[in-house]
């Protein structure tokens, strides 16, 4: 289930897809909070100030993460001469910017079980 998770040429059965989704979901929350706080801590004069730049930062990580993975997972597959799976990248963004990770990895792991 969570074996070779950065093998990203590989076809995964819908159990090792869960695994990949879970793992990465974990990750990128885990960035995002680590993020969120350093440049809150930094750039926050107040505890409003600190929260809005923590919540905003952690958007865009979780942003940046998922499209980097679906361009990674697309590009080692050889999709990227499908039009559909570019398509699917602008559903990626916007799930990544509504629900953060737990929307965006969703089309990245479902991709991991094609050929």
């Amino acid at each position: 289930m969570f074996g070779k998770l950065l093998d990203f040429t590989r076809v995964r059965s819908p159990h090792q897809a869960l695994g990949f989704y879970l793992i990465y979901v974990l990750i990128i929350i885990l960035l995002s909070t680590i993020t969120g706080g350093f440049f809150g801590f930094i750039y926050g004069n107040n505890s409003n100030e600190i929260e809005q730049i923590a919540k905003i930062s952690g958007h865009a990580v979780s942003m940046i993460f998922c499209l980097t993975l679906y361009v990674l997972v697309m590009a080692r597959k050889g999709f990227q001469q499908k039009e559909i799976y570019i398509f699917l990248a602008l559903i990626v963004f916007i799930l990544a910017l509504v629900s953060g990770p737990i929307g965006g990895l969703a089309p990245v792991s479902y991709i991991t079980t094609k050929k």
